[in-house]
């Protein structure tokens, strides 16, 4: 009563209500404290984790404007993750977009950058993906580079925003000296996904180098190193000290 405008008597009435599993009532006061004062944490926080429990895509909908007005990354992480959760027959073009403004704002952001790959790539396919990327990766270690590679072709069609399948693909189909495949395959890497770990650059740098080509591998490997890749210095002392 002292003050109603922080709306705390009901967030304690969707904590009690919630406790009696009375989900409606929780989830009526907790919307009342969320459209009440929407930049409070422990409002919206409530309020989307009760929208979660009862599965309620509409008032989810609804609340997103005012749910991501301020860029809290706490409410868009809350937002993507619950609305992520709903099974959806067809792909939700609305949510893709979302997910997309969402990197946009936090580019450097790992829990992001995951969800977006879930909503972008789907749970089954990102599970796929990984099996076929460890079987890849049994076989490189047997070095059957030639299975190997395949393997990972497969993980990079399944899931085409993780740059590592398609530059462990390439070091594979280096290794058999498939020279061409090797080449499409990082320079995907290097055009389309953009890592700026630098690793690519020094893979695309050891294939010109055994394509007898050691000059093109130069700028490759200062530019690995520019981005700290230090796996690229002996190669730049040996082949670019000129």
């Amino acid at each position: 009563k002292a003050n109603p405008y922080l709306f705390y008597s009901e967030i304690l009435k969707s904590q009690i209500f919630e406790e009696q599993g009375k989900l409606d009532s929780a989830k009526f006061y907790a919307k009342k404290a969320f459209f009440g004062l929407p930049n409070n944490e422990l409002h919206s926080t409530r309020y989307m984790n009760l929208l979660n429990l009862t599965a309620d895509r509409k008032s989810l909908d609804e609340s997103f404007e005012l749910l991501t007005k301020s860029n809290n990354f706490i409410n868009w992480k809350n937002y993507l993750i619950i609305a992520s959760n709903f099974k959806r027959k067809t792909k939700d073009l609305v949510l893709i977009e979302r997910a997309k403004q969402a990197i946009e704002i936090f580019p450097e952001n790992n829990e992001i950058k995951s969800l977006y790959n879930k909503i972008i790539i789907g749970d089954d396919a990102l599970n796929q993906s990984v099996n076929f990327a460890n079987k890849g990766l049994e076989f490189f270690n047997k070095k059957d580079y030639a299975k190997a590679a395949i393997e990972f072709e497969k993980a990079a069609t399944l899931n085409h925003l993780d740059y590592a399948n398609y530059e462990n693909a390439a070091t594979a189909y280096y290794m058999i000296n498939n020279f061409d495949k090797a080449l499409e395959l990082i320079n995907k890497v290097i055009n389309e996904l953009n890592p700026l770990n630098g690793k690519c650059e020094y893979i695309k740098a050891l294939i010109f180098i055994k394509m007898q080509d050691p000059i093109g591998a130069c700028p490759l490997l200062k530019t690995s190193l520019r981005l700290g890749f230090t796996a690229s210095e002996s190669l730049y002392k040996q082949y670019c000290n000129f």
